[in-house]
């Protein structure tokens, strides 16, 4: 069998070594199994290569040995051009991110689990039984089972039992209701005590009953149900509120305020709460405390003539009777028979020495309520400072004639 000779061997692309056979050419001469020299016998002397051996140098010279390939800078290039194409290399600003945002994460799980593990000690402070007492055995049974927890079936017990009374109050309501509609307020009044004895601590029975005994003007009575509900339930503004309406009408200013105050904590812009705390100053005689909640009411209202109205009467038992002047005329352009704002008017006029229009204001007056209604105003102090005028002395004069009760058109109804 023929070996490889050392020059047949080359690389190739993948740099691993290969061999490729040698082709030998046979002369027809050539018998089989003779490898070695072939001999002459024509011309012995003579030591020329045999046919063999000259076809194969022949082909070394027709066909040289490739050189072997460099292949090392070329798998530098490919690892290079690899390692450029790899999708799961991170560029470097990203990792610093990644970096950062794990240790916020770590950061907030440590928080967490300390917060939770202050929270489990302080309920199990909370929960630590009391330093031991020297006390009887009674009183530590008894301790025991009040802080027994209750089983499920005494929970379903007091759910129905509640449920049983909501719907015994119900129907007393429902049965009061119907007897209030039908103008039978003393059976309304009498359903509505049963319940109560039945359910001394229903807050709509206690709240029906005591809009019952208000509107029947039994003043005590409505307080003192309205007072309950308020210490069972202190927000309960609809109680607050009746309350310091029946304390208003009883004069009783302090107790007003108290009230009004505590309803403007939770809700400012609540108009019964302003209104009440600016009646209660200017009964006090307080009338610059009353001008921020009178002035407030007219900016929340701007139709509220008994706010505008009051707003006046302060500013012109304060002097200001410009403002008063015009406050009144507002009113009067949405009330025009409000008889009360056209008595302010014409005094505010007089106080301003302004005899001419408070004749007239006085005139309109005697147009809209008649000539009788304004005789009586003619004597009022408040005119004095214009009742030497000769615009004032004519209209006294014509009221008090007997033609005046016949006509409804006064002297100086025109401004002058």
């Amino acid at each position: 069998m023929n070996t490889p000779h050392k020059d047949d061997i080359y690389h190739d692309r993948k740099s691993r070594p290969l061999i490729k056979k040698r082709r030998v050419t046979r002369m027809p001469s050539e018998t089989k199994g003779n490898t070695g020299a072939h001999e002459n016998k024509g011309n012995p002397g003579h030591n020329a290569p045999s046919a063999p051996q000259r076809g194969i140098e022949s082909w070394k010279k027709d066909h040289p040995p490739a050189a072997p390939r460099d292949t090392h800078h070329t798998s530098k290039r490919r690892h290079r051009k690899h390692r450029r194409r790899r999708s799961d290399s991170m560029p470097f600003p990203n990792k610093i991110v990644m970096a950062l945002l794990l240790c916020v994460l770590i950061a907030y799980f440590a928080l967490l689990g300390i917060t939770m593990h202050k929270g489990r000690e302080a309920a199990a402070a909370r929960t630590e039984p009391a330093s031991p007492v020297a006390d009887t055995g009674i009183a530590e049974e008894e301790t025991v089972s009040q802080a027994a927890p209750a089983t499920p079936w005494a929970v379903a017990e007091q759910m129905a039992e509640t449920i049983r009374e909501w719907e015994r109050a119900q129907n007393a309501l429902n049965r009061a209701a119907s007897h209030n509609n039908r103008d039978r307020i003393d059976h309304a009044v009498e359903t509505l005590e049963k319940a109560l004895e039945q359910l001394p601590s229903h807050l709509e029975l206690q709240m029906a009953l005591a809009d019952i005994y208000k509107e029947q003007k039994r003043w005590d009575d409505a307080a003192e149900l309205y007072w309950h509900i308020l210490q069972a339930d202190p927000h309960h503004n609809q109680a607050r509120l009746k309350l310091a309406t029946i304390l208003a009408g009883q004069k009783q200013h302090d107790a007003v305020l108290k009230l009004s105050y505590w309803m403007l904590e939770s809700d400012a812009y609540n108009e019964m709460p302003n209104h009440l705390i600016a009646q209660a100053y200017l009964a006090l005689g307080h009338t610059e405390q009353a001008l921020p909640y009178l002035r407030r009411l007219t900016t929340l209202n701007r139709e509220n003539v008994v706010a505008r109205n009051n707003l006046a009467v302060a500013y012109s038992r304060l002097g200001n009777y410009h403002q008063a002047v015009s406050l009144f005329n507002e009113v009067l352009k949405l009330d025009n028979r409000n008889s009360v704002t056209y008595y302010n008017l014409a005094v505010c006029h007089a106080q301003q020495l302004n005899a001419a229009s408070a004749v007239a204001t006085l005139s309109d007056a005697a147009d809209a309520f008649g000539m009788a209604f304004v005789r009586a105003w003619t004597t009022s102090p408040d005119f004095d400072p214009i009742r030497d005028t000769e615009d004032f002395k004519r209209l006294e004069q014509y009221v008090a004639t007997p033609e005046a009760e016949q006509t409804s058109k006064a002297p100086g109804s025109t401004p002058l």
